[in-house]
Order: C-alpha cells, then sequence, then structure tokens
C-alpha cells in the first residue's frame, strides 16, 4: 500500500491502494461504467460474483405490477467483461418477503446462487428461505425452507465443501451459520 505521504512521483501503486499490484498491471482496478439495475439493491450483503464466469449478481427490488404495491425479489445478472445486465430472474413468492432484507452468495464451483429472503407470511421466526438458482441456467432449482435464523443479511459458499454459512447482523446474534445444501 501508499502512504498520504508521497507525492507526484511514480511508486508503483496508486494513492489508497491496499494492495501490492500496480494499478496499470493485471492485479489492478477495472473501473466499469455505471451499470443500469431493474430495481434497488436490497441490504449489505446484495452483491456476489462468481470468478470463475465473470458474472455479478445483484439481490434488487422489483417494482409491483401495475395497481399493486407490492413488488418482488429479482436476481439480476450482469457480464462483468461486457458491463451488461443479461437477465433479471425473479425470486417465485416474494411478493409477502420483506423486501429490505435479502443476502446472495454464489458457489464458483457448482455456479449455484443462494438467495436469502425472509417471508413475512411465514411465523416468526420460520420466514426465512433460500432460493437455490442454477448459475448456468438462470433457473430456480429449489428452495431451502425454514432456515432457523430470521433476517439472514450475509451469505457466504465455500466452494470446496459447497456449505452456506448465514449470518444475522442485524439481530445482535454473534453466531455464524451453517448449511450443508
Amino acid at each position: 500500500g501508499s502512504s498520504g505521504g508521497s507525492s507526484g512521483g511514480s511508486s508503483g501503486s496508486s494513492s489508497g491502494s491496499s494492495s501490492g499490484s500496480d494499478a496499470g498491471g493485471d492485479g489492478g482496478l477495472v473501473v466499469l461504467p455505471d451499470i443500469a439495475l431493474p430495481g434497488a439493491p436490497v441490504d449489505q450483503g446484495s452483491l456476489a460474483g462468481d470468478t470463475s464466469t465473470g458474472k455479478a449478481y445483484v439481490l434488487v427490488t422489483l417494482p409491483g405490477d401495475a395497481g399493486t404495491t407490492n413488488g418482488t425479489l429479482g436476481v439480476v445478472v450482469v457480464d462483468i467483461p461486457t458491463g451488461t445486465v443479461t437477465t433479471t430472474i425473479p425470486i417465485p413468492g416474494s411478493s409477502t418477503y420483506d423486501l429490505n432484507d435479502g443476502a446472495i452468495a454464489v458457489d464458483s464451483s457448482t455456479h449455484a446462487i443462494y438467495v436469502a429472503g425472509y417471508d413475512q407470511s411465514k411465523t416468526y421466526p420460520l420466514g426465512e428461505t433460500i432460493t437455490v438458482i442454477d448459475g448456468t441456467t438462470n433457473m430456480v432449482t429449489g428452495t431451502i425452507y425454514p432456515v432457523p435464523v430470521p433476517f439472514l443479511v450475509y451469505l457466504a459458499v465455500d466452494p470446496s465443501t459447497h456449505h452456506v454459512f448465514g449470518y444475522d447482523g442485524l439481530q445482535g446474534d454473534d453466531r455464524l451459520r451453517k448449511f450443508i445444501v
């Protein structure tokens, strides 16, 4: 990294960089143009990437149909090399979900996408649902319900074991939960 004391000259890294790679090399930061999404990202854990396919997945709130107030959740698929949205995958049954809470993670070895959402129509605390999407076909392949933790806002996947981990950062519960899928 570099310190704020550098002025002008070439130091091999850009100001504020925390990595050892130079900004012009293969490991440098690449800034893409802004990408218009069909809805607002849901929460802190609403972005995941699959490094093996060059795809990013954004969990968004899609607007409701004409005449309704309820929206739904959807996953926007972004092709990183081209910076374009390739499709939006609606999450089935998500019109009863809390549209402010959710999380997404990708298993880069199987290309499975895991989307957590809280179904408000279920009896607390059994509303947490994880929707599974096949990232190669962009089709919903299953649902994991009930997930025994409310309001999952962070998900991660270990691509070597395919275990999904969830964390409830909103409830003050400091336990990391593991779901074997």
